[in-house]
């Protein structure tokens, strides 16, 4: 299985999402992250992630306990209810009697059975992941307490692996750069901007591009494109 990394922008916030897993190496520190989190840090944490998370995740116990599971919860049913009503007949033949208080045993055996298998690997499931929110948060207060007041540290977010899989979702998310726009009619500098006074240029053509003259306005032009001397510009 192969490192999935995928960025996703939401508002104001950016979520760089990460799949881990045991049998694979350290993924390397994402470019997002470069600015906030270093490459020891980095390192450490996905390995201290991995290592807790995966202590809750063995897939193919996970199959046997569940095929076990399921076989039991049509056998044992099956075989209480028949044995219940041997019990409660006693050998006097009103089997009939009883069949109802059969089904109600077999019935609270079967819910026991199901208590047995499956509340097992609920409680391991949520002490894996309590842990490993244990863990995140206390990085989070580490992260607050050594970050410069004028910084937003990125949010760690982990889900550990479900019944079955070994794969870790990591999420963190982070503000979203803010991209600069640019308005077109915005007042442009000198050096930018055509002075007021300038004639008007005639349409570009592209293939006029191949060399420098002087004489438009006392001024140098390449092509049919002028070169501006701010006279202002020049005497700073």
């Amino acid at each position: 299985m192969n490192f999935s990394h995928q960025s996703d922008t939401k508002g104001a916030m950016t979520d760089v999402v990460l799949e881990l897993s045991p049998s694979q190496p350290t993924p390397l520190l994402p470019y997002e992250l470069h600015n906030t989190v270093s490459n020891d840090t980095w390192e450490t944490r996905i390995r201290a992630i991995i290592r807790v998370a995966s202590q809750y995740s063995k897939p193919l116990f996970e199959r046997v306990w569940i095929l076990i599971s399921m076989i039991a919860t049509f056998v044992v049913p099956i075989v209480t209810y028949y044995v219940s009503l041997h019990q409660l007949d006693k050998g006097e033949g009103h089997r009939d009697e009883h069949i109802w208080d059969a089904r109600f045993i077999s019935f609270g055996v079967t819910v026991a059975t199901w208590a047995l298998f499956f509340l097992p690997i609920i409680v391991w499931k949520y002490l894996g992941h309590a842990r490993v929110k244990a863990m995140v948060a206390q990085w989070a207060k580490e992260d607050m307490k050594n970050a410069p007041s004028y910084t937003t540290m990125p949010i760690w977010k982990v889900s550990t692996p479900r019944i079955f899989r070994d794969v870790i979702i990591l999420v963190i998310s982070l503000p979203a750069i803010s991209q600069a726009s640019f308005h077109p009619d915005a007042c442009l500098p000198p050096y930018i901007a055509p002075p007021a006074d300038a004639a008007k240029l005639p349409p570009y053509e592209p293939g006029k591009m191949g060399y420098a003259s002087v004489g438009f306005h006392d001024g140098e032009k390449f092509g049919d494109i002028p070169l501006y001397n701010d006279e202002k510009l020049s005497k700073v």
